[in-house]
């Protein structure tokens, strides 16, 4: 995979499984979704609405240095919002 293919390419060699969960969801809980997945972020989602994501990065430099607890902690509180969007036929280079 190179800069100059399409986020198609990508996805479809990758795959196009995604997981969500709802801004309320404790971030624990975004946690073990993501172990469970082998996955590094999980979208959040209100309805069919997407609020933002939610990265072990946000977790690291949201939660865990601020001294929050991750089971009363709400990812909704400490995701990455708005979240950039592309479309499929821009390629990386340009994302």
């Amino acid at each position: 995979m190179g800069l100059t293919d399409t986020v198609r390419a990508v996805l479809d060699h990758k795959g196009i499984g995604v997981c969500a969960v709802m801004p309320e969801t404790p971030v624990y809980e975004a946690l073990e979704i993501m172990a469970d997945k082998d996955i590094g972020a999980v979208l959040v989602m209100e309805n069919a609405d997407l609020c933002g994501i939610f990265s072990e990065r946000d977790y690291a430099r949201k939660v865990i240095l601020h001294g929050k607890a991750s089971r009363d902690t709400p990812d909704g509180e400490n995701m990455t919002s708005p979240p950039e969007v592309t479309t499929q036929d821009r390629s990386v280079d340009d994302c």
